[in-house]
């Protein structure tokens, strides 16, 4: 855990509307590049995709920001090759 971070759960990450996630996407180059052309986004955005996807989450509130730290796995590394 980094330094004033708390592990975050259920009961106290911040709550995020469609619109936020819609402006990230839109205001993120690594999101709208040409090579995603929707299949990955659409892939991704699976309900089930951050289940195993997600190794762990850590929170920071400060003057009413919140910052959020995690470590992902992609999913080619999660599925087992049976």
């Amino acid at each position: 855990m980094d330094l004033n971070f708390v592990q975050a759960d259920n009961s106290n990450l911040p709550k995020v509307d469609a619109l936020m996630v819609a402006f990230f996407f839109k205001n993120n180059a690594d999101y709208y590049a040409a090579e995603l052309k929707h299949v990955k986004t659409t892939m991704f955005g699976r309900e089930s995709y951050g289940d195993d996807a997600i190794g762990y989450v850590q929170l920071h509130r400060e003057h009413g920001l919140c910052t959020l730290k995690c470590k992902m796995c992609p999913e080619h590394k999660v599925r087992s090759k049976a």
